[in-house]
């Protein structure tokens, strides 16, 4: 590891996507941090071929070191969506409400309050839902947008809803004036893979989340589904302001059973783009460990680290941005530890 390939990715860069100008390389007198997140630090390592020694010989790589672990054990934070359109007596934004609208910027732009001040996501609540032991601490999240959203683009952008392949994705579904329930899974089961597609590094890996492939993680988004209709439809703060829940025209299920339920997630459930896990850190004696958590080197290697959320054993209940840095900041101080610079370079 004296000297490291290193791979531009994504298409910010037109000349490095050239076929002229596909690799570059880079010394490193040395370490290596590698830092790509969950995703794209595996698919650098199997492309460097650390990894399961099974699929890089399938897909043609010298291995270099057989780690199992290396693009295992992904999770992530899951969501489903659920609709309400908003009583007339409710004080909302839409395109319809003209009035509303010109009252609102007034008071955002003059006063700096009112409806514009508010976030897309205004309000956020943890529990649990029963179903892990209590030392695993919250597993549900609850998010509460005072908006719908509407825009048929950017839905099929971000969330990949295309009316097209299900029709209960058409916009014209979601009410102008509502609100918006986002039930959220934050310690899944279900555990995925990412794997490459080819030996090319520009190519995407191939990400296999496993989403719900372990019933528990279904029976406990069922619970956040119920629980925000409860919410929404029971308590004070909520239910003189709800007009009616959106429901799916196209499911044949009673709206009220478990079948609906699981239909409805089945069919929206989408990444809140939390993943983690894909280079876990652990036991050294655990063959599915990638990272030791004494220094964040990849095992085998002396001088190669990883400083992402890919280390994580297991997805953290919450959002994955701090804990992210608290892992590059602890990363820094194990190198300081480990490898002081002179004097004269600090």
């Amino acid at each position: 590891w004296g000297l490291t390939r290193s791979y531009k990715m994504g298409n910010t860069d037109s000349k490095l996507r050239s076929p002229k100008n596909r690799t570059h390389f880079v010394a490193a007198k040395r370490e290596v941090v590698l830092s790509a997140g969950a995703y794209q630090t595996p698919q650098i390592l199997l492309l460097s071929g650390v990894g399961p020694r099974e699929h890089l010989e399938e897909v043609g790589i010298q291995v270099v070191a057989d780690l199992p672990g290396v693009g295992s054990n992904l999770q992530d934070h899951l969501m489903a969506p659920l609709n309400f359109e908003l009583a007339p007596n409710a004080n909302a934004l839409s395109p319809a409400g003209i009035f509303t609208l010109i009252r609102e910027l007034f008071n955002y732009f003059v006063f700096g309050q009112g409806i514009l001040m508010l976030p897309f996501v205004l309000g956020m609540a943890f529990f649990r839902s029963g179903m892990r032991p209590e030392s695993d601490g919250n597993d549900l999240q609850i998010h509460f947008c005072p908006y719908t959203v509407g825009d048929e683009e950017v839905a099929k952008v971000n969330l990949g809803y295309d009316k097209a392949k299900n029709p209960r994705f058409d916009p014209a579904l979601i009410p102008p004036v509502g609100v918006l329930f986002l039930p959220s899974l934050v310690r899944p089961y279900s555990k995925g893979t990412i794997r490459l597609r080819t030996t090319d590094p520009l190519a995407p890996p191939v990400i296999d989340p496993h989403f719900l492939e372990d019933p528990r993680d279904m029976a406990m988004l069922k619970t956040c589904y119920k629980k925000c209709r409860q919410i929404a439809c029971e308590t004070s703060a909520f239910k003189n302001f709800i007009a009616k829940e959106v429901i799916n025209p196209y499911s044949k299920a009673d709206p009220e059973s478990d079948e609906y339920i699981e239909q409805s997630i089945r069919e929206a459930v989408v990444t809140i783009y939390h993943p983690a896990g894909t280079t876990k850190m652990g036991p050294l004696d655990d063959p599915m460990t990638v990272v030791d958590p004494a220094s964040l080197k990849v095992r085998g290697f002396s001088n190669l680290r990883v400083a992402d959320t890919s280390v994580m054993p297991n997805v953290v209940s919450g959002n994955t941005n701090a804990p992210a840095i608290v892992v590059g900041e602890m990363c820094v101080d194990m190198i300081r530890t480990s490898a002081p610079l002179p004097a004269a370079r600090l």
